[in-house]
């Protein structure tokens, strides 16, 4: 995976044993520019699951904290992120729905976005 890299799933439709990927385009991030031309962003990222009947289910490693220097070859606008999680083999069938809430501690500005998927 890299920016703009990635195998899109068209019919969003799974079964429990899939890895579910979830990549987004970080736009408009601030970030500190370093002397040598590095650069320096600090994002949050939480992400939570609902079940086809509207439960929680827990997804390991979230809230996950981004705070990473880039060297000065890599472009500031093309910064994204890749999650996946495994749902469990005994996951109820029909629609989840995941929740991806990312904060930019340097601009202070959060953005969260949902997305909807089926398991079969």
């Amino acid at each position: 995976m890299g920016y703009m890299n990635y195998e899109k799933q068209p019919d969003a439709i799974y079964t429990p044993d899939n890895t579910i990927w979830i990549y987004i385009n970080v736009e408009n991030e601030k970030y500190n520019l370093n002397p040598d031309g590095s650069f320096e962003i600090w994002l949050i990222a939480d992400l939570s699951l609902k079940s086809p009947n509207n439960t929680a289910v827990p997804v390991s490693g979230y809230p996950s904290v981004i705070r990473e220097n880039y060297p000065a070859t890599r472009d500031p606008e093309e910064v994204y992120l890749g999650y996946y999680f495994t749902l469990s083999e005994g996951a109820s069938k029909g629609e989840y729905t995941v929740t991806l809430t990312v904060t930019d501690k340097l601009a202070d500005k959060t953005n969260t976005i949902s997305s909807n998927f089926t398991v079969e």
